[in-house]
């Protein structure tokens, strides 16, 4: 059975493309333990072994991968942190 809404996915990979299927919630930023947790569109949230948690932003510029710190989740919320240039391409 063949879902619409989720990208295609190729022989021995993952599906090209973004993938917002697994946005995250302020119940998935609450209750997140330690690790990387991401929304599918270059989005991360950053949880140290200490609870501390910050966004992280990884987006390509001019063919090379970025990653860029967009501050704590206590100064940056979620909202704020879904701006126009997530998930973007810069070329």
């Amino acid at each position: 059975m063949k879902r619409q809404d989720r990208p295609e996915r190729p022989r021995g990979g993952k599906a090209k493309g973004r993938h917002f299927e697994r946005r995250l919630t302020l119940a998935d930023v609450k209750n997140a333990g330690p690790g990387r947790h991401t929304d599918g569109g270059g989005l991360y949230l950053v949880v140290d072994d200490t609870g501390a948690s910050r966004w992280l932003l990884r987006i390509v510029v001019r063919g090379r991968r970025r990653d860029f710190g967009l501050g704590s989740t206590l100064m940056v919320s979620l909202s704020v942190s879904y701006s126009p240039f997530v998930g973007q391409d810069l070329a």
